[in-house]
Protein backbone atom coordinates (compact mmCIF):
# COMPACT_ATOMS: atom_id res chain seq x y z
CA UNK A 1 0.00 0.00 0.00
CA UNK A 2 1.13 3.32 -1.09
CA UNK A 3 1.92 6.13 1.93
CA UNK A 4 -0.48 9.00 1.52
CA UNK A 5 0.03 11.84 -0.45
CA UNK A 6 0.90 14.93 2.16
CA UNK A 7 -0.79 18.02 1.08
CA UNK A 8 1.65 21.08 -0.36
CA UNK A 9 2.40 23.65 2.07
CA UNK A 10 0.38 26.78 1.53
CA UNK A 11 2.22 29.40 -0.40
CA UNK A 12 3.27 32.37 1.20
CA UNK A 13 1.09 35.35 2.23
CA UNK A 14 1.57 37.67 -0.92
CA UNK A 15 2.88 41.48 0.68
CA UNK A 16 -0.13 44.03 0.19
CA UNK A 17 -0.11 45.16 -3.24
CA UNK A 18 -1.46 48.59 -1.97
CA UNK A 19 0.00 51.10 0.85
CA UNK A 20 -2.19 52.42 3.58
CA UNK A 21 -2.47 55.32 5.03
CA UNK A 22 1.40 56.77 6.02
CA UNK A 23 1.64 59.44 8.96
CA UNK A 24 4.69 61.12 8.65
CA UNK A 25 6.24 61.93 11.95
CA UNK A 26 6.96 65.27 13.37
CA UNK A 27 10.25 66.03 14.40
CA UNK A 28 9.99 67.80 17.68
CA UNK A 29 10.59 71.47 17.74
CA UNK A 30 14.07 72.69 18.41
CA UNK A 31 13.13 76.44 19.12
CA UNK A 32 12.52 76.16 22.99
CA UNK A 33 15.72 74.64 23.56
CA UNK A 34 17.55 77.58 21.47
CA UNK A 35 15.84 80.01 23.14
CA UNK A 36 15.62 78.63 26.26
CA UNK A 37 19.50 78.20 26.71
CA UNK A 38 20.10 81.51 25.50
CA UNK A 39 17.80 83.05 28.14
CA UNK A 40 19.40 81.20 30.90
CA UNK A 41 22.73 82.41 30.12
CA UNK A 42 21.35 85.99 29.45
CA UNK A 43 19.76 85.78 32.87
CA UNK A 44 22.70 84.17 34.42
CA UNK A 45 25.18 87.01 33.23
CA UNK A 46 22.21 89.48 34.65
CA UNK A 47 22.12 87.80 37.65
CA UNK A 48 26.18 87.70 38.52
CA UNK A 49 26.99 91.59 36.81
CA UNK A 50 23.66 92.82 39.67
CA UNK A 51 25.36 90.77 42.23
CA UNK A 52 29.09 92.22 41.98
CA UNK A 53 27.19 95.87 41.42
CA UNK A 54 24.93 95.13 44.38
CA UNK A 55 28.45 94.12 46.08
CA UNK A 56 30.17 97.37 45.41
CA UNK A 57 27.19 99.24 46.86
CA UNK A 58 27.54 97.36 50.10
CA UNK A 59 31.37 97.29 50.36
CA UNK A 60 32.22 100.41 49.10
CA UNK A 61 32.01 102.57 51.99
CA UNK A 62 33.31 99.46 54.77
CA UNK A 63 36.69 99.20 52.35
CA UNK A 64 36.90 102.55 52.34
CA UNK A 65 37.18 102.65 56.30
CA UNK A 66 40.43 100.36 55.77
CA UNK A 67 42.42 102.28 53.22
CA UNK A 68 44.69 104.91 54.54
CA UNK A 69 43.83 108.31 55.30
CA UNK A 70 45.68 110.08 53.14
CA UNK A 71 44.51 107.58 50.31
CA UNK A 72 40.98 107.86 51.73
CA UNK A 73 40.26 111.27 50.64
CA UNK A 74 40.82 110.55 46.72
CA UNK A 75 38.85 107.42 46.31
CA UNK A 76 35.98 108.64 47.76
CA UNK A 77 36.61 111.25 45.30
CA UNK A 78 36.31 108.62 42.38
CA UNK A 79 34.01 106.32 44.16
CA UNK A 80 31.28 109.88 43.94
CA UNK A 81 32.35 110.64 40.64
CA UNK A 82 31.23 106.99 39.83
CA UNK A 83 27.81 106.84 41.33
CA UNK A 84 26.73 110.58 41.09
CA UNK A 85 23.21 109.37 41.56
CA UNK A 86 23.49 106.03 44.23
CA UNK A 87 19.81 106.05 44.59
CA UNK A 88 18.60 106.08 40.99
CA UNK A 89 22.00 103.81 39.80
CA UNK A 90 21.24 101.36 42.53
CA UNK A 91 17.25 101.42 41.79
CA UNK A 92 18.54 100.27 38.45
CA UNK A 93 20.71 97.55 39.53
CA UNK A 94 18.07 95.96 41.36
CA UNK A 95 15.77 96.14 38.41
CA UNK A 96 17.95 94.54 36.21
CA UNK A 97 18.96 91.72 38.52
CA UNK A 98 15.05 91.01 39.00
CA UNK A 99 14.73 91.01 35.55
CA UNK A 100 17.36 88.98 35.35
CA UNK A 101 16.02 86.18 37.76
CA UNK A 102 13.11 86.16 35.71
CA UNK A 103 14.92 85.45 32.41
CA UNK A 104 16.37 82.83 34.38
CA UNK A 105 13.00 81.19 35.42
CA UNK A 106 11.59 81.76 31.88
CA UNK A 107 14.49 80.10 29.91
CA UNK A 108 14.42 76.64 32.30
CA UNK A 109 10.12 76.64 32.26
CA UNK A 110 10.80 76.85 28.47
CA UNK A 111 13.24 74.39 28.18
CA UNK A 112 10.59 72.28 30.45
CA UNK A 113 7.60 72.86 27.64
CA UNK A 114 6.08 74.98 30.39
CA UNK A 115 2.89 76.84 28.81
CA UNK A 116 3.55 79.60 31.24
CA UNK A 117 6.72 80.34 29.65
CA UNK A 118 5.66 82.26 26.89
CA UNK A 119 3.71 84.83 29.22
CA UNK A 120 6.81 85.30 31.65
CA UNK A 121 9.53 85.94 28.93
CA UNK A 122 7.15 88.43 27.16
CA UNK A 123 6.72 90.43 30.31
CA UNK A 124 10.22 90.37 31.36
CA UNK A 125 10.90 91.68 27.67
CA UNK A 126 8.45 94.29 28.17
CA UNK A 127 10.10 94.91 31.61
CA UNK A 128 13.46 94.80 30.42
CA UNK A 129 12.86 97.77 27.60
CA UNK A 130 11.41 99.74 30.01
CA UNK A 131 14.79 99.15 32.58
CA UNK A 132 16.94 99.27 30.03
CA UNK A 133 15.55 102.78 28.46
CA UNK A 134 15.53 103.96 32.48
CA UNK A 135 19.47 103.02 32.84
CA UNK A 136 20.47 105.12 29.35
CA UNK A 137 18.48 108.02 31.09
CA UNK A 138 20.56 107.52 34.27
CA UNK A 139 23.40 106.64 32.08
CA UNK A 140 23.65 109.88 30.10
CA UNK A 141 23.19 112.05 33.51
CA UNK A 142 25.86 110.29 34.82
CA UNK A 143 27.86 110.98 31.94
CA UNK A 144 27.02 114.77 32.50
CA UNK A 145 27.75 114.61 35.96
CA UNK A 146 31.15 113.26 35.50
CA UNK A 147 32.15 115.88 32.80
CA UNK A 148 30.81 118.47 35.18
CA UNK A 149 32.97 117.31 37.91
CA UNK A 150 36.43 117.00 35.57
CA UNK A 151 35.70 120.80 34.63
CA UNK A 152 35.12 121.99 38.34
CA UNK A 153 38.89 120.03 38.91
CA UNK A 154 41.20 123.24 38.40
CA UNK A 155 44.04 120.55 38.00
CA UNK A 156 42.37 118.20 35.45
CA UNK A 157 40.41 121.20 33.37
CA UNK A 158 43.69 123.08 32.55
CA UNK A 159 45.03 119.72 31.12
CA UNK A 160 41.78 119.13 28.31
CA UNK A 161 41.25 121.42 25.31
CA UNK A 162 38.31 123.79 26.27
CA UNK A 163 36.03 121.91 23.46
CA UNK A 164 36.46 118.28 25.42
CA UNK A 165 33.92 118.87 27.45
CA UNK A 166 31.34 119.00 24.75
CA UNK A 167 32.56 116.73 22.61
CA UNK A 168 33.05 114.24 25.66
CA UNK A 169 29.49 114.78 26.41
CA UNK A 170 28.46 114.42 22.82
CA UNK A 171 30.11 110.86 22.65
CA UNK A 172 28.89 109.73 26.10
CA UNK A 173 25.30 110.14 24.53
CA UNK A 174 25.95 108.55 21.51
CA UNK A 175 27.30 105.56 23.77
CA UNK A 176 24.95 105.35 26.13
CA UNK A 177 21.63 105.36 23.05
CA UNK A 178 24.01 102.20 21.04
CA UNK A 179 24.29 100.48 24.35
CA UNK A 180 20.30 101.14 24.55
CA UNK A 181 19.83 99.59 20.62
CA UNK A 182 22.35 96.61 21.89
CA UNK A 183 20.35 95.36 24.84
CA UNK A 184 17.26 95.95 23.24
CA UNK A 185 17.77 93.38 20.29
CA UNK A 186 16.90 90.22 22.90
CA UNK A 187 14.08 91.35 23.87
CA UNK A 188 12.69 92.61 21.06
CA UNK A 189 13.27 89.36 18.93
CA UNK A 190 11.47 87.67 22.06
CA UNK A 191 8.14 89.82 21.66
CA UNK A 192 8.62 89.14 17.95
CA UNK A 193 9.16 85.77 18.05
CA UNK A 194 5.98 84.86 20.53
CA UNK A 195 3.57 86.85 18.51
CA UNK A 196 4.01 84.79 15.56
CA UNK A 197 0.59 82.71 15.45
CA UNK A 198 2.26 79.35 14.79
CA UNK A 199 3.79 79.81 17.89
CA UNK A 200 1.48 80.63 20.28
CA UNK A 201 -0.42 77.74 18.92
CA UNK A 202 3.04 75.23 19.79
CA UNK A 203 2.95 76.33 23.23
CA UNK A 204 -0.60 76.06 23.90
CA UNK A 205 -0.61 72.71 23.22
CA UNK A 206 2.27 72.22 25.97
CA UNK A 207 1.13 71.89 29.68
Amino acid sequence: MSDPVEPAAAPPAAPPTTQGDFVPVKPPETWPTVIGVISIIFGSLGVLSGACGGAFLLLSEPLLSLVPEEQASEMELQVSNSMPYPVMQGGVMLLELVISVLMLVGGIMLLRRKRSARGLLVGTACLDLISNTVAAVVGFLVVQAQMKAMQENAEVAQQMPATFGTFAQGAGGVMVFVQWLFLAIWPVFVLIWFSRRRIRESVEAWE
